[in-house]
């Protein structure tokens, strides 16, 4: 096996694709939904040992969505998405609207893709690439804090100065 071979999957992502290929028939987001919260509970940020957070529709979404990317799941009756697979899988967890039909697809794991995930790794953490990672809130103008009062002073000198005239 290749390095570019290995497939790092979260602990959420390999919990679903799990349940996906215990399945003997494809199932879509509606289907998958109640048994996961029922049985199983969603690793959060704060979670260090035990997952305490709870399966909804978005989560699940985005966990489908890394695992399309990685092709490690498969849409049922759907042979024209051969074509537009980046586009369908960049899309996936935009905001739906009431007419989509992407709820309505059925996801399962191929007797290949079943192979495939006995040899992918389960991290922790977040895995590069996936959402969630990197630095929330608004992008800062200025380095640091000096940089920043510099810019308030040079800007009040000019308002005096203008106003001075």
């Amino acid at each position: 096996m290749w390095l570019s071979d290995l497939i790092l999957l979260t602990q959420n992502e390999f919990t679903l694709a799990k349940f996906l290929s215990e399945s003997d028939k494809p199932l879509a987001i509606s289907e998958i939904y109640r048994p996961l919260w029922q049985s199983s509970y969603y690793l959060g940020r704060n979670d260090r040992t035990e997952p305490s957070g709870v399966w909804d529709r978005t989560r699940i979404r985005s966990a489908l969505k890394r695992l399309l990317g990685v092709r490690l799941v498969s849409v049922a009756d759907a042979p024209w998405l051969d074509k537009m697979w980046d586009k369908f899988v960049s899309d996936f967890d935009q905001p739906l609207e009431q007419t989509s039909i992407r709820d309505s697809f059925r996801y399962f794991l191929s007797s290949k893709q079943k192979n495939r995930l006995k040899t992918v790794s389960v991290v922790k953490c977040s895995v590069v690439g996936s959402r969630g990672v990197g630095r929330r809130g608004r992008p800062r103008i200025y380095q640091d804090n000096a940089e920043r009062q510099r810019a308030y002073r040079q800007r009040k000198a000019l308002r005096n100065s203008v106003s001075n005239k």
